[in-house]
């Protein structure tokens, strides 16, 4: 072993099939961890204890500005460049309350190396000391274009925490943890609050990375198919021995806990036009009670479940039952200090707090009198087991998924890294203590006897946004008013140079300090489609081969294509209350024990598909996953389901669609360019519209409107959504597609023939569905203190080709990023393009309107005059083929191999867009320039955000309307 670090620890790690080692830096005192594992997704990751003092965001800007270029990588922005030319499988940087990560993952060594090397060097030698302008870019600056107009505010950080501040779910999260952490580094806000960000130096900022970002305070994780030898003695030689030992570490300190809980009241801004009524948030919240070791996190997790989260969980029930919420959201976040636990009531009025409260108290007394439902906890304990055991973390790298897990205790405890890898071993510990009282005694000890909490009220105002705008306008015009002819002539200057500095390309020289792969690196091998056609009693059942690990993977879709337009509007309403609501055999608390003991999960969904013939495809899915010993149990239950469901539950069935509207809610407020983007696409592309009426705007707009009139509407409306479930669920609109082990193929075929017979017949076949486009053109204001627009078109579907695939790379990197989000001050901005001719151009918490859809315009403009050599091009090319061969897991490539089938998609089809992307030339690229200018001929657009800036652009939309009443 390299003599320059001592091997701490070392440990067997099965549960992840890895084997961990805990090195230390001999000279620095650098902490490294190498997870040794066949993986070929390798990753690497270093992190910082960085514990902020004030709400400037300091943590978050420096985040964001060691990433804009480098001593051996001085490219403006180096993060763009990885984005554009590598083949990375994970690309990010994340500011957390009290650390910073910068984790990195690809598949391909030199790729990793490259990666590795530009990270590293970006965290100890940015270019934030050289250039000013990096902080002023990604920080915080005033601009004054002319000593005429009034001063602003802009900045990419800046804008970002402006957007988060407007969404309330991000408020209180916020506030709930200031509260419970009034003294500690938790209290304040590492994001940075926009009211504070201003207040933060360049002096400061400096001083603060010196003083964190040193290797004597850096976590580095090594995870995969890695020679350590060779990058433990790179990272000595390369980094780590250049610095000398830093003994002066930030520490993050406990909080003493409370003599009494806290309450604590804050607002959160609406717009003029919303009801302020149903819309407070109320929160009781606490932070676990004494030393708690992993076990104890673990059960706290089992208990919550069943507490408060599941169907059935008797505080949940209680807490609806009341009238006094639409719903609750429980929390727990064991990857601070101090654990803390979260219970949110929503769509609630404050004078309901103190029922709340007492609800909450005397529902956990009463359960630790009469005792928990044990087949609860055993049904969540086998759910856990399962998730545990399966290790699928969403098509996530795993390797980043377990450095996080390590951090949440390494960070507090050099010396114990590993603990939060070893899972499975509690299971049966935990089954053992169901029959005892060690969960009631949870319960006594964290929620009951803890006076460490605080009663959180997030109320809705209607003013305290336009005041804290007219705040700040007036703290800018005083701010002009005081500074003299001078001081304005130099924020014009500094105005102006940060403008040249956005502007200016990084030179020849800079570009090519970013080492590249060749064409050589890139694989030519396409992954075979894996489909075995087999039928069982009429139905064609899809196999896909894979090794699953003892799970298998199971879908069924029911053919809704030509359902008329109100039957696919209550398709959201049927795919949300299924398996959640009661059968003639379970009540839905009972169907929910049975599903989570012997499934991984279960989900319905809509989705859409190219069928054959390019015809568009509309599925209701049920997909399930299970151990395969679970198989045939599984299939009972789904026969249960399908065919004995309940409708007429209307008190359940309100209390769903209120869970319902609430997701929708908090999808639009979290990824509202994707909703505007669906919006506007949804105008003239008949998928969009029905992702739009199944799970977007119009699915929440639709929802919102059924809550409303729900008791004169209530019987009409589930009487057609079980008419609709015995018109869907029949054998001759069924396909089914199982990956898992062949040996499990006979089996399945056996269960499917028995849902076949029990599936409903109906001789009515749907109406025929016209789709006709209808630019709407909406601006949908909420309010946001940033906007979300989006721009989409359409052109002929047959002159798709593999070239814009590269294109969207060089629109997103070398366009968008650099005048939506650079030039512009916006968090984010991007573009797609479809097989079937869709397009869409949007942007992300964007303090602009009309600048970015003129952006978007002229990107025609810029393609037409684009200019890149073949170097260049090939960066772009190996950027596209990164996005192709993302690594997937086996029930990923069992979907590739079904949805192939369906479209009667050829292998060669696959590899000929492979091809034109890997021979794409300049002139290809340009050529594209006539299908976006077809494209938007039609104008479609879409707006999401702050009321006043849309009403300013009125001449964008043909209606501006409230997105919420």
């Amino acid at each position: 072993m390299n003599n320059n670090y001592e091997l701490v620890k070392e440990q067997k790690l099965n549960d992840i099939n890895c084997n961990g080692k805990l090195f230390f830096h001999k000279k620095t005192n650098a902490k490294i961890v190498f997870l040794e594992s066949n993986d070929e997704n390798k990753c690497f990751g270093i992190g910082f204890k960085t514990p902020p003092t004030n709400s400037t965001g300091v943590a978050h800007i420096i985040e964001h500005s060691v990433l804009c270029g480098s001593r051996k990588y001085p490219v403006k922005d180096p993060f763009v460049e990885l984005l554009k030319c590598s083949l990375n499988t994970f690309l990010n940087a994340m500011t957390f309350p009290d650390k910073t990560f910068y984790p990195v993952a690809s598949c391909n060594d030199k790729d990793f190396h490259n990666l590795v090397d530009i990270y590293l060097d970006a965290v100890f030698y940015p270019n934030i000391y050289k250039y000013p302008e990096i902080f002023k870019q990604e920080g915080w600056h005033y601009e004054l274009d002319n000593i005429n107009n009034d001063i602003t505010l802009n900045g990419v950080v800046y804008n970002e925490m402006k957007g988060a501040f407007s969404n309330p779910e991000s408020v209180l999260n916020r506030a709930i943890m200031h509260s419970l952490f009034p003294d500690t580094t938790y209290g304040v806000e590492s994001g940075g609050d926009p009211k504070y960000i201003p207040d933060l130096s360049y002096e400061e900022f400096l001083d603060f990375h010196k003083k964190l970002y040193h290797p004597s305070n850096s976590y580095i994780i090594l995870y995969g198919n890695i020679d350590i030898e060779y990058y433990l003695e790179y990272l000595d030689k390369e980094y780590l021995s250049n610095f000398e030992r830093l003994y002066d570490l930030p520490e993050i300190k406990l909080q003493n806990s409370f003599k009494e809980i806290k309450h604590v009241n804050i607002l959160y801004p609406i717009s003029e036009s919303e009801d302020t009524s149903n819309k407070t948030f109320l929160s009781y919240n606490g932070v676990l009670n004494g030393k708690i070791d992993y076990q104890e996190l673990v059960a706290l997790d089992i208990l919550s479940a069943s507490l408060f989260s599941v169907p059935g969980a008797p505080v949940k029930e209680a807490l609806i039952n009341s009238g006094i919420c639409q719903d609750i959201d429980f929390g727990f976040d064991s990857n601070v200090l101090q654990p803390y636990f979260s219970l949110v009531a929503l769509e609630s009025n404050i004078e309901n707090k103190d029922k709340f409260i007492n609800i909450i108290e005397d529902s956990l007394k009463n359960i630790c009198e009469n005792g928990l439902d044990k087949n609860s906890l055993a049904s969540i304990i086998n759910n856990l087991e399962f998730q545990s055991r399966e290790c699928e973390f969403g098509g996530m790298p795993k390797g980043l998924i377990f450095s996080q897990n390590i951090l949440a205790t390494w960070l507090y405890d050099e010396n114990n890294p590993f603990e939060r890898l070893v899972n499975n071993y509690l299971f049966d510990i935990f089954r053992e203590k169901i029959n005892t009282n060690y969960f009631e005694e949870l319960i006594t000890k964290h929620f009951i006897n803890n006076n460490f909490k605080s009663i959180v009220c997030c109320i809705p105002s209607k003013t305290i946004a336009k005041e804290e705008d007219e705040l700040l306008k007036d703290k800018l015009t005083n701010l002009k008013k005081s500074l003299s002819e001078n001081e304005l002539s130099r924020i014009i200057k500094e105005t102006n140079d940060l403008k040249v500095y956005s502007g200016t390309p990084s030179t020849k020289e800079e570009l090519e300090s970013i080492p590249l792969l060749t064409k050589d690196d890139i694989s030519k091998k396409v992954i075979p489609f894996n489909n075995t056609i087999n039928n069982t009693n009429g139905i064609e059942v899809v196999s896909h081969d894979y090794f699953c690990n003892g799970i298998t993977y199971m879908s069924l879709y029911f053919d809704v294509t030509n359902l008329n337009e109100e039957e696919q509007k209550d398709l959201i309403i049927l795919a949300d209350t299924l398996s959640q609501i009661s059968t003639k055999n379970f009540h839905y608390s009972e169907l929910t024990k049975e599903l989570m003991m012997y499934t991984g999960s279960i989900s319905t969904y809509l989705q859409t598909f190219e069928g054959k013939n390019q015809k568009l495809l509309k599925k209701f899915v049920i997909s399930f996953k299970c151990f395969d010993r679970n198989i045939s149990k599984v299939y009972s239950l789904l026969r249960e389901i399908i065919t004995n469901t309940i409708y007429n539950d209307y008190k359940r069935n309100l209390d769903l669609l209120n869970e319902i509207k609430g997701s929708l809610q908090s999808k639009i407020m979290y990824r509202a360019n994707q909703i505007a983007s669906i919006h506007a696409s949804g105008y003239i592309d008949e998928s969009s519209y029905f992702q739009d009426i199944t799970s977007g705007y119009l699915a929440f707009e639709n929802i919102s409107n059924i809550i409303c009139n729900y008791e004169d509407i209530k019987i009409d409306l589930f009487n057609n959504i079980e008419k609709l479930a015995n018109k869907i669920f029949r054998k001759d609109k069924l396909i089914c597609s199982v990956t898992t082990n062949n040996d499990n193929i006979s089996t399945i075929l056996e269960e499917v023939n028995k849902l076949s017979n029990v599936l409903f017949v109906n001789k009515n076949e749907y109406e025929p569905f016209t789709f006709n486009e209808n630019i709407l053109n909406e601006g949908l204001t909420f309010s946001s203190q940033v906007n979300y627009m989006a721009k989409s078109g359409k052109f002929d579907r047959s002159k798709f080709n593999g070239s814009l695939l590269v294109l969207t790379q060089v629109l997103n990197y070398e366009y968008l990023w650099v005048n939506v989000r650079v030039k512009g001050g916006a968090y984010g901005a991007g573009c797609q393009f479809y097989p079937n001719g869709l397009f869409s151009f949007s942007s992300y918490r964007d303090p602009n309107c009309k600048n970015t859809i003129d952006i978007f315009d002229s990107s025609v403009d810029f393609i037409e005059n684009l200019e890149l050599n073949e170097k260049d091009v090939m960066k772009y090319i190996i950027g596209t083929i990164g996005q192709l061969d993302y690594p997937m897991t086996s029930y990923q490539l069992g979907e590739r191999s079904f949805k192939a089938y369906l479209s009667d998609k050829k292998i060669e089809e696959v590899e000929k867009i492979r091809s034109q992307v890997i021979n794409t030339t300049l002139n290809d690229l340009k050529k594209n320039s006539i299908l976006i200018k077809e494209g938007f001929n039609n104008e479609a657009i879409c707006g999401i955000g702050n009321d006043i800036i849309l009403k300013n652009e009125k001449q964008l939309f043909k209606k501006i309307k409230p997105l919420f009443k």
